[in-house]
């Protein structure tokens, strides 16, 4: 069995700011806590741990511990390890890869006809994540054939054939180039650093907090810091005064959120009777508190045994109207009024000193409305999620770009990419706009010659300062890209 060196920080309390005020109680002087090793899920939570600190130093500044995310290791792993002569297969660039399976999928005609570029490149971004997906969990590409049917109908026996790019000839290509997939690097990186510590025990504090262990990597990461000299992992949303029958139904319920986690400490040999909770602070013993994570404990019963919500009533005496203190259900008509009520309330949170607000929710095109009607107060929120390149400026440019030559600078498209602000083809803004209003007009509205792309300064005829706007600076800005298009 496992030496008990796991804890738990309870969903009644925010993860980033009770981990780092026991980070900083339990290692109160600057030089402990910047030998601290902390690993952390993704690079987004390191962000939340940055500001945890601080918000929570006291006076002066601060060393921080050394921070690492291990679902998106990199080359810093490496350094970290001080391994001489580590030597690690390289990883094939991202883009690269995708382009080499989008041209093996061309290869393989669908329904009898060939894709078309654009479509094999969507069909090979699923193709990568495939892959990652099963190499994070130690499976094999091979494996993918004993998932489908033994006896095989038509349908299935062409997805087959199709699927033979990822277990025949994608790993040939591979070992062609002497490449590995990214994420089986960062396996590499993962699992030197594993054997690393289990032959050169740090003498430092090696902290693992906010990991699941659903992955196998992950659960080989929690075993290893859990037998460290100073190793701790510590669990997120564990609530210790669940009872022992209530603990293994979450374990054999696969879609609670706790199932991961209680499989994993089955595999440890780990009852959840030694799980501590990492910092007890005394917003934890208030009663409002604890009635409110009553009333979470309830709400997360797994399915079997919702049946104990008939005795509600009468077992859960500390079960108070206090524990829906705060809780509002909201009911709207549509998505544009729900995110115009979010937005007010979050509004509302900037009257307040000291006072913060976030939006948790799954929906992206939500949040996206909701930063919108923010934008009308000119508050400008960080969406932790990001960006997506293709909503950015510079990409929707290129695409209005890509339509005028794709439809041959139809007056749709053309309208589309004059009003664009990055649109100057080389003049300054003002004068562009100026030319660019004449061309819409005295030309696009009007029957419109059926001209190609290279043909459009005939159709300025006489109007000299059109026809020169054409043939000079627009055309010979877009002609380029005229040529990337040949073929498809």
């Amino acid at each position: 069995m496992i030496k008990s060196r796991f804890y738990t920080i309870p969903a009644s309390q925010a993860f980033a700011d009770n981990l780092v005020t026991g980070i900083m109680d339990k290692f109160p002087e600057k030089e402990q806590l910047a030998r601290i090793e902390l690993y952390l899920p993704s690079r987004r939570a390191i962000s939340s741990i940055k500001e945890a600190f601080f918000k929570h130093q006291k006076k002066g500044p601060i060393l921080l511990p050394k921070l690492f995310a291990v679902g998106e290791p990199d080359e810093e792993v490496a350094l970290n390890l001080a391994i001489e002569g580590l030597e690690l297969d390289e990883a094939i660039n991202v883009f690269e890869r995708q382009c080499l399976i989008a041209s093996q999928i061309q290869h393989f005609p669908i329904g009898g006809r060939r894709m078309a570029p654009a479509s094999a490149m969507k069909l090979a971004s699923s193709l990568c994540m495939l892959i990652d997906q099963m190499q994070r969990a130690g499976t094999p590409l091979s494996a993918i054939k004993d998932v489908l049917p033994d006896e095989l109908s038509t349908y299935w026996q062409e997805i087959l054939k199709f699927l033979t790019i990822l277990f025949d000839y994608w790993p040939s290509i591979l070992a062609e180039r002497g490449q590995i997939d990214p994420v089986a690097r960062q396996q590499q990186l993962l699992q030197a650093q594993l054997d690393f510590w289990t032959s050169h025990p740090p003498n430092a504090p090696i902290i693992l907090a906010g990991s699941t262990g659903t992955l196998p990597m992950t659960r080989s990461f929690m075993r290893v810091i859990s037998q460290l000299p100073m190793g701790a992992v510590i669990f997120p949303g564990i609530d210790l005064d669940i009872e022992d029958t209530e603990w293994r139904a979450i374990e054999n319920d696969p879609v609670h959120p706790l199932s991961q986690i209680a499989r994993a400490m089955v595999e440890f040999e780990l009852p959840l009777s030694e799980v501590r909770y990492w910092h007890v602070t005394e917003q934890m013993r208030n009663k409002s508190v604890r009635s409110r994570q009553i009333l979470l404990r309830e709400v997360m019963r797994p399915a079997s045994r919702t049946w104990q919500w008939r005795r509600l009533a009468i077992d859960e005496s500390e079960l108070s109207p206090s524990s829906l203190q705060g809780l509002k259900v909201i009911s709207v008509t549509d998505s544009f009024q729900e995110a115009e009520l979010i937005a007010g309330l979050m509004r509302k949170t900037l009257e307040t000193p000291n006072k913060t607000a976030m939006l948790v929710t799954p929906d992206r095109m939500l949040a996206r409305k909701v930063q919108a009607a923010l934008m009308r107060w000119n508050i400008i929120v960080d969406d932790s999620a990001g960006s997506s390149l293709l909503l950015s400026s510079p990409a929707r440019f290129l695409a209005l770009i890509i339509r005028v030559v794709q439809e041959d600078a139809s007056p749709h498209a053309l309208r589309a990419l004059f009003k664009h602000p990055f649109a100057t083809a080389g003049l300054p803004r003002a004068e562009f706009t100026h030319l660019a209003n004449l061309f819409e007009e005295q030309i696009l509205r009007g029957p419109l010659p059926k001209k190609k792309l290279g043909e459009l300064d005939f159709i300025g005829g006489t109007k000299s300062k059109i026809k020169g706007f054409l043939a000079d600076p627009f055309i010979a800005s877009i002609q380029p890209f005229a040529g990337c298009f040949q073929g498809y």
